[in-house]
């Protein structure tokens, strides 16, 4: 988790972002939370999408759809918040210039990215059938690379002027929803995996969309984004997919039966 943190900070050349003074910093700018928030947002996206029961191709889709709803509550009210601020130095070839509600388009395609990352890296390793210390090695150094495979189809499109307030969208149809497409008809037909249920999926979810929905009530305006009626409405839409879609798999999935 602290890696993946410190790699989104600092890519090498320049800091793109710093969270905020926290109770407890971990480095400049990276708080406790910022690194444990990927703990429960890789088990339940991750957890969930292996309970389809999905094709190896299909596999990493529904991991980085899932990732997508759970963290975008978090992502998109950051700048808002105050939670933490994006550098506004041109970097990657102006990859945080696009942004809604001051959240670059980039930041919301890294959540989906990180998590078809991780789930190929899985199935490229064999850690998910054959788990290992070998498998395990592969399963770390092989998610970044993986996940940076999605960048490329940006800078294709980048390349012909096309804009990234397009490009996400499409990419995020064409990658994640449309395999999807064709591989749920097979799961609905009885390709699900057996399994015994995990409250987690539920509860988890639950709990981070109680209190992303919540915080503007509470929490302080500190950035220079206005909180409006329509980011509340991603917010809320996010948030509700996100704990219907985990419960739903996990409700809907076959039990193991008891021995």
């Amino acid at each position: 988790a602290l890696i993946v943190e410190e790699s989104s900070i600092n890519n090498g050349y320049v800091t793109t972002h710093c969270h905020g003074e926290a109770t407890v910093m971990i480095t400049k700018c990276s708080s406790l939370n910022s690194v444990m928030f990927y703990v429960p947002w890789l088990y339940t996206s991750m957890m969930s999408a292996k309970r389809l029961g999905l094709p190896w191709w299909a596999y990493p889709s529904a991991a980085g759809l899932l990732q997508m709803l759970y963290g975008l509550p978090y992502e998109i009210q950051g700048p808002a918040f105050g939670w933490w601020k994006y550098t506004d130095q041109d970097i990657a070839n102006g990859a945080l210039t696009e942004r809604v509600f001051g959240m670059p388009l980039m930041a919301a395609y890294f959540h989906p990215a990180m998590g078809w990352g991780v789930a190929a890296a899985e199935v490229l390793s064999g850690f998910s059938t054959t788990p290992s210390l070998l498998s395990w090695l592969g399963l770390v150094f092989l998610s970044a690379p993986s996940a940076l495979l999605l960048d490329g189809p940006v800078r294709v499109l980048n390349a012909f002027s096309v804009s990234k307030h397009a490009s996400v969208p499409l990419l995020l149809l064409t990658i994640f929803a449309f395999p999807l497409i064709l591989a749920l008809p097979g799961r609905l037909n009885g390709g699900a995996r057996k399994t015994s249920s995990d409250v987690l999926l539920f509860l988890v979810p639950l709990v981070w969309a109680c209190y992303f929905l919540s915080v503007k009530f509470w929490d302080e305006f500190r950035g220079p984004i206005k909180h409006d009626e329509d980011l509340t409405a991603i917010v809320f839409f996010c948030a509700l997919a996100s704990v219907v879609l985990h419960a739903s798999i996990d409700f809907g999935s076959p039990r193991l039966k008891a021995e």
